[in-house]
């Protein structure tokens, strides 16, 4: 079973108070890839788990931003990987 947007964004604010960097970062969650991405996206960004943007706010204090599909994160533990890939990975 697939998590929803509401597991994720609950989970994310638990994280970052976990990981301090993260507070620099932007988080855009959405339940599906088409929601995140729009229709037109390719098949790739659609059945992503996750995917970093890089961009910088200064007004804002953030580098960067995670995009997060939910249904395609099935649990909280893929949801966690997904997250380290993204902001230790890149």
């Amino acid at each position: 079973m697939s998590l929803n947007k509401h597991e994720v964004e609950q989970y994310i604010k638990k994280y970052v108070k976990d990981y301090s960097i993260n507070k620099h970062l932007h988080f855009k969650v959405r339940d599906t890839g088409a929601e995140l991405y729009g229709e037109d996206a390719s098949e790739k960004y659609k059945m992503s788990k996750a995917a970093y943007k890089p961009y910088h706010s200064e007004v804002e204090g953030r580098y960067g931003r995670i995009d997060v599909v939910a249904n395609n994160n099935y649990s909280l533990l893929d949801l966690r990987r997904s997250l380290n890939h993204e902001i230790i990975g890149h």
